[in-house]
């Protein structure tokens, strides 16, 4: 991809009382890392056939918030292709940005080589990494100025 294609943009992403807007490149960084990330659903298997039903439960919570947000942006690489706006009642979708963060993260941490597990690239995984974190701080900001009586 070429230089600043999947770079944040505050003015391609505004929010107003009603959400926070998302290109469609940054679309497209978030469905890959949820495609990347699910690619070890076949740990929940395990974790159900060791007995570890309290794991597994929350394990299938996180999994079902991580294809709801994948159900919400796309399942296609351009499907549908548009803007994106992160609504009211977001907690799944925080939840899941967070496990996305924290994925990423982990493939640039853990990856000397420039790809890393899953197939995620570490550029991709540090750009998909700002953009989780700049609508992570919106929606924050989203709600700070709710709890204090902003419009």
């Amino acid at each position: 991809m070429p230089a600043g294609v999947w770079s944040f943009s505050a003015s391609a992403c505004w929010w107003w009382s009603h959400g926070v807007t998302i290109s469609p490149s940054e679309r497209g960084v978030l469905r890959d890392l949820i495609v990347a990330r699910i690619a070890s659903v076949g740990e929940l298997a395990a974790v159900i056939e060791a007995g570890r039903l309290r794991e597994a439960r929350e394990l299938g919570r996180c999994w079902r918030e991580d294809l709801h947000l994948l159900e919400d942006l796309g399942w296609g690489a351009n499907d549908p292709g548009r803007e994106f706006t992160f609504a009211r009642e977001w907690g799944p979708h925080r939840r899941a940005l967070a496990r996305l963060y924290e994925h990423a993260l982990g493939v640039v941490i853990d990856s000397p080589h420039p790809t890393g597990k899953g197939g995620l690239e570490v550029e991709a995984a540090s750009v998909a990494m700002r953009v989780a974190d700049e609508i992570l701080i919106e929606l924050t900001e989203i709600e700070d100025d709710d709890a204090g009586g902003g419009s």
